[in-house]
């Protein structure tokens, strides 16, 4: 995955599509995601959406 957004028409094609690629090794990316979860959990409880 990493090699592909190396190669400018992958980038460019994903660019076309409102990505903004964030090539991350496994790890990292884990802690991308926990970070992520972590922070919206506190937004959606703040402002008491509910899901039905």
């Amino acid at each position: 995955m990493l090699d592909a957004l190396g190669d400018p028409a992958v980038k460019e094609r994903l660019a076309q599509l409102g990505f903004d690629p964030m090539p991350l090794a496994s790890d990292a990316f884990a802690r991308h995601v926990a970070d992520e979860v972590e922070k919206w959990t506190r937004v959606i409880k703040a402002q008491g959406i509910q899901v039905n």
